[in-house]
């Protein structure tokens, strides 16, 4: 989706490389900075104290690393969370929990707020020195490759006063974790408060 436009009582939802949709109603669920470009590059403004407020919710950016061994992890199956903020946050063994069963150990970790973002540039040549003390004594086995993924929007600094929002007016829904609280729990009580707002209406 590259762009949300309002057209008399209706949405077009403007999709790459393919037709335009058209809806009566438009949720958004994108980390609300993502959300409110795909409003304004369809040339749609939201009422002003509305679009202050969302434009004030802003983001803790998160590194996350994909780390395959050639081995068995010593992760435990719960994982480990870190309190602080290290640069390690929080480290797991997706072989442990089924989710990659083809390999020896496939660890994510995602590393600290502070640390994501003062870093969040860095190749992951840079960034391995400064977690390895952290993950060396959890790893148990040699790392055969490293996928680094950036979270630009990772988690929410502040949530809006609202576990949603909704304009029947405009027929507009925003949910997510900026609403709801922060992690999934969050954006999934954001995203059930707004289906019972949508279906009030109806």
């Amino acid at each position: 989706v590259v762009a949300a436009s309002r057209l008399g009582d209706t949405w077009q939802v403007a999709v790459e490389n393919q037709s335009n949709r058209r809806a009566r109603t438009l949720v958004l669920t994108a980390p609300v900075p993502q959300s409110l470009a795909l409003l304004q590059a369809g040339n749609t403004a939201l009422p002003s104290v509305l679009s202050a407020d969302l434009v004030r919710l802003t983001y803790h950016p998160c590194i996350a690393l994909l780390l395959l061994l050639d081995g068995p992890s010593a992760v435990p199956a719960e994982g480990v969370a870190y309190d602080g903020d290290g640069p390690v946050r929080w480290i797991a063994d997706n072989t442990r929990k089924g989710v990659a069963p083809h390999v020896p150990a496939a660890v994510t970790v995602h590393l600290g707020r502070s640390f994501s973002a003062a870093h969040y540039t860095a190749a992951e040549t840079d960034l391995l020195p400064h977690v390895m003390p952290t993950l060396g004594p959890l790893l148990g086995s040699a790392i055969k490759q490293v996928t680094v993924h950036r979270w630009k929007f990772s988690e929410p600094v502040t949530c809006h006063h609202e576990a949603c929002v909704w304009r029947p007016e405009i027929g507009l829904g925003l949910a997510g974790d900026a609403f709801g609280g922060p992690k999934v729990e969050g954006a999934a009580l954001s995203a059930l408060a707004l289906a019972d707002r949508i279906l009030q209406a109806r």
